[in-house]
């Protein structure tokens, strides 16, 4: 999560966080067992162009993020 994740702060818009992990493509087999290990369901989202080959996934669930700051995470 330091380096390649991120916490987005939606408190004032859907009064949640969301946090995501973003990966070079050529390790999105981290991010399926990633998923699997957390027992989540959420679709992998491709972002491929000349410049970039990355996969992301993005999750919702605020103790998740409360935890990932008590971590040492910010948003």
């Amino acid at each position: 999560m330091y380096a390649d994740g991120w916490i987005l702060d939606n408190t004032k818009r859907y009064g949640q966080d969301h946090f995501g992990i973003g990966l070079d493509l050529e390790d999105e087999q981290h991010l399926i067992k990633f998923l699997q290990d957390i027992e989540a369901n959420n679709p992998l989202h491709y972002d491929v162009s000349k410049d970039r080959h990355m996969v992301k996934v993005e999750l919702t669930s605020q103790k998740t993020v409360d935890d990932l700051i008590n971590q040492g995470c910010f948003k």
